[in-house]
């Protein structure tokens, strides 16, 4: 095996950071999870104008209102962070661009899928396919930020050449 890229490694150690982190989420036991999640539910509440000044009971109804979909939003956030992460990796072995996001998509379902799996291990705690969903479409977005970033650099990168050759041929 040829020796790893500062780059490769780079991408390998935050991927492995993103796994660990989801990893340990998931291996909260039911309970604590919708603590945590609940507390940073009522940390926005108590940001947003509109809710900070409601009685504290008012409060209490919102997060229980809002605190699935703020779950969800949290479930879609980290695998947006995860696909950017593995789409990097991906690049510096994988020349085709359509290769990549097959294999950065799949590695994410994969991996969400096994998350899904752990969960049901968790007392409290249960695995949803619904989630693995909400995952996939995390991972494809960060996919499609990373190549949008990419594309940009690339065009920025590729124009500053052809203002370098113009002032070259003056």
């Amino acid at each position: 095996m040829k020796n790893l890229s500062i780059k490769q490694v780079i991408g390998l150690l935050l991927i492995i950071t993103w796994m660990i982190t989801i990893f340990l989420f998931s291996n909260q036991q039911g309970n604590a999870s919708s603590v945590t999640s609940n507390k940073v539910t009522k940390e926005i509440i108590e940001i947003i104008p509109s809710t900070k000044h409601l009685e504290e009971n008012q409060k209490k109804e919102i997060v229980k209102k809002v605190n699935p979909i703020m779950r969800k939003i949290a479930h879609y956030t980290i695998y947006l962070i995860g696909g950017i992460l593995i789409m990097f990796f991906i690049s510096t072995i994988v020349q085709s661009e359509k290769r990549g996001v097959l294999y950065s998509v799949l590695i994410g379902f994969i991996y969400a899928i096994t998350d899904e799996i752990h969960q049901m291990f968790m007392d409290g705690r249960t695995a949803k396919i619904t989630d693995v969903l909400i995952d996939t479409l995390g991972v494809i977005t960060g996919v499609v930020i990373y190549i949008t970033i990419k594309t940009i650099i690339y065009r920025i990168k590729s124009k500053d050449n052809k203002n370098i050759v113009k002032e070259e041929n003056k």
